[in-house]
Parts: structure tokens; C-alpha cells; sequence
């Protein structure tokens, strides 16, 4: 019987002890006591830690740290508001700068990228002309009297839309990562992050992350076209916790994303919106200097890691790894293809955490490959919330 008692009590204070390491929240399972191990291991109070080399991890940031993408929905507030600062005689060609200029066929068999941008450019000249440009001279912003009605209105969202989500399905991975940061075109880094922060507070205080569906009127060369989108981000109370037990037990955390470097730091940064974290600590698409605070949207600078697919794992080595003995990350965590390099290249990883988006290709192989290093994450992503499944 007291063989029983003691067997007992070690088991409360051992579960105690891990609920003081990482709250349980809605981790799986197994997944919650290998980051719990992973902490205990490596953290302040082994044997082992090494304060001139601290341990790391790092995360992936859209639809890893946070559910939902961060850049994408900023497009569709920057749609939505109508918050470019593009002429419209330049619209055309600020779109189609940094991609191919065939005629790419996107969405839809029938469309191409210059039916769609040429309905885009005449939209968006008469939205100028007639609300736009008057607000802006009468100083008090854009007003929506009117706008949201007009045909023009919404044919311009329903085919930006469709824009960029034929971008994303009919060019290669690196050329839509650099056609992402086209639509800031024009504004300096201030207003990049002025704008990012107002749609990051937007975004956040939805409900849910609600799906989006357009039509557009039948006008145009591209004629009646229907697009849909998600709406909202959130960020899990376990994936903060996580940052937090971690830094706290001294790792340092680090963010390594395929979006535009200045985008991510509006949440990634934010102690009270996001996670705190300082702007050193994150890697993202880096645009090349203007010299002026202008953001260069057409250039990436050449001399940096540019931060997708195997780019994550050359910046990862290039200026993290350095500071930290030139070890590789302890956990690594990721959601897509995209991650895929930096959750396999280094055998320092101890974790490889996955966040279970039902991806398929190189990262769902992962995700079955029963290689006891990667443990899964399920999630809801309407609700903006994990699942605490029972996986084996």
C-alpha cells in the first residue's frame, strides 16, 4: 500500500512539475511530454546548459505560430480598404513586375494574368478618380460612402482575389513569395508596419476565421469570375505558452518565414498582439536597401539568405547557428513543404514539431514516416484552435 502512495505522489509532483514547464492547455498528448522532456533536457536547470551557447528552437510563422497567414490576409485588408499607394496608371505594371509576362493561365482554364489585371487597372482607375483621390484631398482618409456598391468595387475584390490565388497555384513557390510583397509597393517601412499593425489588430479580433466567397459583376475581358478566401488569424494560447516556457528556461526562440521580413515583426514583436520577441529574432524575405526607408518590392537583396524551402535551413546556419557554438535548433516547427528542409537538415534537432494542416507532398510524408523525432499538432482552424487528439 505505501509502495502504491509513493508511486502516486511522484506521479502528482512529476505531472505538477511539467504543468510548471508548459501548461497542458490542448497539446496532444505525446506531443505535450516531448516538449516537456525537450524543455527539462535543455533548459537552465540541466547539467548540461550552456549559457555562451544556449539552446534554440525555431518556428515557422504562418499556420505554425499562428493559425492562418499573416501576409495573405493583409492582402485582402489591403483589398478590402483599398490601402495601396500605386497610381493607377502604374497598377498594371506593379503587379506584373516580378513575374512572368506570358499569359500564365491561372484559376480558371479561361484566364489569364492579363485579363484579369487589365479589369483589375480599369477598376481600380475609376474607384481613384471618383472616391479615392477626393478623400485623399480632403484629408480624412478614404471614406466607403458609396464604394462598396459600385460594380467597380466589386469586380476589384472579387479579382484581386482571384489574382493572387492564381499566382500562388501557377508559379513557382519563389516567384509568388515575391510577388506577396508587390502590393506595398510605393510605402516606406513605417507604413508597411503602420498598415500591418492596424490589420493585425483587425484580424485578431474576429471570432472565427470565416471563409470569404466573391462574384464578380460581368464586365471586362475576364468576364464573371467567383474567388473566395479566409478571413481572420489566430493565435493559439498553447503556441504563446510554448515561446514562453521556452524563453524562460532559457532558449532563445527565433522565427524563420517565407513573408516579407517587416510583416511577420508586426506579430511576431508585439508583446501584448503577439509574442514578444525581439526584431534580431526573425528571418524573413528581406528586401534589398533603398537607403531611403522606402521598401524596394521589386529586389531582393542579394546578399541575404532569402528565407524559403532550403533558404530557412541556409539562414538557420548562416546567422543563427553562429551564436549559439554552431549547433543546429533543438526543436524545429513548421506546417508546410516550405518547411520541410529545416525540419530534416540538422542533426542536432531533438523535435520536429508539425503542426497537422493535412498537407500532403514531402511534409505529410514526414508527418507519417513514424520517425520518433516529429510529433503532430492538430488543430481547428475555423475555430482558431488546437485539438487535443489521442494519437499513439
Amino acid at each position: 500500500m505505501k509502495f502504491k502512495i509513493c508511486l502516486l505522489t511522484t506521479a502528482i509532483l512529476l505531472s505538477s512539475c511539467r504543468q510548471a514547464v508548459l501548461p497542458r492547455g490542448n497539446w496532444e498528448q505525446n506531443t505535450y511530454e516531448r516538449l516537456c522532456d525537450l524543455i527539462e533536457k535543455n533548459g537552465i536547470n540541466s547539467p548540461s546548459y550552456d549559457p555562451e551557447a544556449k539552446p534554440y528552437a525555431v518556428f515557422d510563422f504562418d499556420n505554425t505560430s499562428v493559425i492562418g497567414d499573416v501576409e495573405h490576409s493583409i492582402y485582402y485588408y489591403q483589398v478590402e480598404n483599398l490601402r495601396f499607394k500605386i497610381k493607377p496608371e502604374d497598377l498594371y505594371s506593379t503587379l506584373s513586375s516580378v513575374i512572368p509576362t506570358d499569359e500564365k493561365i491561372v484559376w480558371q482554364d479561361t484566364l489569364t494574368v492579363r485579363m484579369l489585371l487589365t479589369d483589375i487597372q480599369n477598376d481600380y482607375k475609376y474607384l481613384y478618380d471618383n472616391y479615392i483621390s477626393p478623400s485623399l484631398d480632403e484629408g480624412d482618409g478614404i471614406t466607403f460612402r458609396g464604394i462598396i456598391n459600385t460594380f467597380e468595387y466589386q469586380d476589384f475584390r472579387t479579382k484581386m482575389t482571384a489574382l493572387y490565388k492564381g499566382i500562388s497555384s501557377s508559379f513557382t513557390y519563389e516567384e509568388s513569395a515575391h510577388w506577396n510583397l508587390v502590393p506595398f509597393s510605393g510605402m516606406t517601412y513605417d507604413e508597411i508596419h503602420y498598415l500591418c499593425s492596424h490589420a493585425a489588430q483587425y484580424l485578431l479580433s474576429r471570432d472565427s476565421i470565416r471563409t470569404v466567397f466573391l462574384e464578380s459583376p460581368e464586365t471586362g475581358m475576364s468576364g464573371f469570375v467567383k474567388a473566395s478566401h479566409t478571413d481572420g488569424v489566430k493565435i493559439a494560447p498553447e503556441m504563446k505558452d510554448l515561446y514562453k516556457a521556452l524563453r524562460e528556461n532559457g532558449f532563445d526562440v527565433y522565427v524563420c518565414s517565407a513573408s516579407m521580413e517587416k510583416v511577420v515583426e508586426t506579430l511576431a514583436c508585439d508583446p501584448e498582439l503577439g509574442f514578444g520577441l525581439p526584431e534580431e529574432n526573425v528571418y524573413g524575405l528581406r528586401l534589398k536597401d533603398s537607403g531611403e526607408g522606402l521598401a524596394n518590392v521589386f529586389e531582393l537583396d542579394p546578399e541575404y539568405s532569402q528565407t524559403y524551402k532550403e533558404g530557412k535551413t541556409e539562414a538557420i546556419k548562416r546567422y543563427i547557428a553562429p551564436s549559439h557554438g554552431n549547433k543546429g535548433p533543438v526543436l524545429v516547427a513548421g506546417d508546410s513543404n516550405g518547411d520541410y528542409s529545416m525540419l530534416t537538415s540538422f542533426d542536432d534537432m531533438q523535435t520536429g514539431l508539425i503542426l497537422d494542416v493535412g498537407a500532403g507532398g514531402q511534409i505529410g510524408a514526414l508527418s507519417t514516416s513514424g520517425d520518433r523525432r516529429y510529433v503532430l499538432q492538430a488543430r481547428d482552424f475555423a475555430a482558431g484552435q488546437f485539438i487535443r487528439l489521442d494519437r499513439k
